[in-house]
């Protein structure tokens, strides 16, 4: 559905035109300049086996698709409830729209999978993809680390308490800083 959507300036996301347009053009560097250097890898090696745009939108979307259930799957328990994977259905629709950030986020949810079964190679290149897709998923990539260092240790659901209260705040006072335009 998603990779044979009408998509025009109205209609499929509203930065999906420009996602057709850098796969088109991206081996012409004043288009693929400014793409970050794993999403305009996979622009490429897409480009060079077609001109058409529905095979990159469907292997993108295969890849965000896998991600999700992989994760899933990495993480539920058989007694668990299914309605997660109903809502995968919403994370893929809104990434019709956002492509790149929501495929750099599934690298993320691939490198997690990887990590929960303690395959750490697989868990690195799929984190560094993922950074390498879209620039912001760097905010994330201490996450892994923090859960690596840790990994053997047992933590007591009072300092996980007190972390969270303490990151909240902090978040919060960094997030006003930002809004009154103290970096700017």
């Amino acid at each position: 559905i998603g990779t044979f959507r009408l998509v025009d300036d109205y209609h499929g996301g509203t930065d999906t035109p420009n996602y057709i347009d850098n796969f088109v053009n991206i081996f012409n560097p004043s288009y693929s300049d400014g793409i970050d250097l794993a999403f305009k890898l996979l622009n490429m090696a897409v480009r060079s086996i077609t001109s058409d745009y529905h095979l990159f939108i469907f292997i993108v979307y295969s890849i965000m698709l896998y991600a999700y259930v992989k994760f899933t799957n990495s993480y539920s328990l058989r007694w668990t409830s299914s309605v997660p994977l109903f809502l995968i259905s919403y994370l893929y629709f809104v990434g019709f729209s956002s492509m790149r950030s929501n495929l750099a986020f599934c690298y993320l949810l691939i490198a997690l999978a990887y990590y929960v079964k303690k395959q750490y190679k697989p868990t690195i290149l799929f984190a560094i993809c993922s950074c390498l897709t879209h620039v912001s998923l760097f905010m994330y990539a201490p996450v892994l680390i923090f859960c690596y260092m840790l990994r053997d240790l047992k933590v007591k659901r009072i300092h996980i308490a007190l972390a969270f209260v303490a990151s909240l705040s902090f978040g919060l006072i960094l997030q006003q800083t930002f809004i009154s335009g103290a970096f700017a």
